[in-house]
């Protein structure tokens, strides 16, 4: 089996992460490495003392740590350091993002061991999910999303930014597994975002990534809440972020037809793509208000 590392965000867990780390104990069998970033917070302490607890629980073939993050990160901030920390632990192979407040599903390891073929250097699982409402009772279920299922071999990644654009496909940071190498390449753009929006988007398309793969059913629950990322988000920052990513798109991409879609989809991509045309545009309407 190919085994996972996973690399947990933390910021104010308390009892969502004693939550998420119970739900890896009867999946071990997938996993090599278990590690948890923990952010500043008045719930830091409270949360190293779950993870200690948590490693008691481990076999010893089972590497984990910690990380102690001495300043409260926002959550952009939070993930680049984390992947500057992890360089100095010399991680290889493939790699699993979960955030602090979701949890793997009863099924995740007999799901993975039939689909772990899928993992390769130009791939990325992007699992399917169930969403809750606050909690993981049945009852709580909001609905499942299946992304790319329908794509048994694999969805191009031009194909998903396309589809992306048309639909809107929903996506989660939290059970996206891929190289190492291809969360640092995502690093390396996600750096420019303000907040984090589009973060789990700029993975799924990092630049050696050629197809994306979903899991057959759900396999990790994500738990809706006010506290989540997406709840907090400033309007501006979303809109530079989403400018960003377009960015991003733009330059991986050969497809004229998908880069005339890119072109059209953000005012601030368009300011940077046409300037001139942009600036004379402003200055018509700035003279029709003058002559009114």
């Amino acid at each position: 089996m190919k085994k996972l590392t996973v690399v947990i965000p933390v910021y104010k867990g308390g009892e969502y992460f004693r939550e998420c780390l119970e739900s890896f104990l009867p999946h071990l069998e997938c996993f090599d490495t278990i590690a948890a970033s923990i952010n500043k917070s008045p719930l830091q302490e409270t949360d190293i003392a779950t993870f200690k607890e948590f490693q008691k629980k481990l076999p010893k073939h089972i590497t984990s740590f910690y990380l102690k993050q001495k300043f409260s990160l926002g959550a952009r901030g939070h993930a680049a350091f984390i992947r500057w920390q992890l360089r100095k632990k010399s991680l290889q192979g493939f790699q699993m993002i979960m955030a602090h407040d979701d949890v793997l599903l009863e099924n995740f390891s007999a799901v993975y061991r039939s689909f772990q073929d899928k993992l390769h250097d130009n791939s990325v699982i992007n699992p399917a999910r169930s969403f809750f409402d606050k909690s993981f009772s049945p009852e709580k279920k909001i609905y499942d999303y299946y992304g790319a299922r329908n794509f048994p071999e694999g969805l191009p990644v031009d194909e998903f930014v396309s589809q992306d654009f048309d639909r809107h496909y929903i996506t989660n940071m939290s059970g996206i597994i891929c190289t190492k190498q291809a969360f640092d390449r995502a690093n390396s753009i996600t750096k420019y975002l303000l907040f984090g929006y589009r973060g789990e988007y700029i993975v799924l398309t990092a630049p050696n990534i050629i197809t994306i793969y979903s899991t057959p059913e759900p396999v990790i629950g994500i738990r809706v809440h006010p506290g989540q990322q997406g709840s907090v988000q400033k309007n501006f920052a979303r809109k530079w972020d989403e400018f960003v990513y377009l960015v991003h798109l733009y330059h991986r991409t050969t497809d004229p037809v998908l880069r005339q879609k890119i072109r059209t989809r953000s005012r601030l991509f368009r300011i940077w793509f046409e300037p001139q045309k942009c600036a004379l545009l402003l200055l018509k309407k700035i003279y029709r208000k003058l002559v009114k």
